[in-house]
């Protein structure tokens, strides 16, 4: 997921990651928190397998309702803010029967500095 308001910065970043590894990368662009909702359940109906948020303050005030869409489509997400991880993502995370490779792909890219 990815706030264009934001910079392009964070975005390049994680495209590199997701070059070298490989992975597949998708991003969910959006400007505001309505079209955030509408982009997010458009992009997780096609079934990732997973979700990356990156940096943006519309993540810190809507985690709980980014992590309960994530769920409904049952799709893993992972998120910089501690808001996300305390709320019902743990949870999805927990239920989507995630693949060890998505799991593994979503701290990989974690870890190369481009989040």
């Amino acid at each position: 997921m990815w706030d264009a308001n934001t910079g392009e910065d964070q975005l390049r970043a994680i495209s590199a990651a997701a070059k070298a590894i490989p992975v597949d990368l998708q991003v969910i662009k959006f400007r505001d928190a309505d079209e955030m909702e509408s982009a997010l359940s458009a992009d997780l109906n096609k079934q990732p397998d997973a979700l990356v948020q990156l940096s943006s303050p519309l993540f810190v005030e809507l985690a709980d309702h980014i992590a309960s869409i994530a769920a409904r489509f049952r799709v893993p997400a992972i998120s910089m803010f501690g808001q996300f991880e305390s709320s019902a993502a743990l949870a999805n995370y927990l239920q989507t029967g995630a693949s060890a490779r998505a799991i593994s792909e979503l701290k990989l890219l974690g870890s190369q500095g481009g989040l």
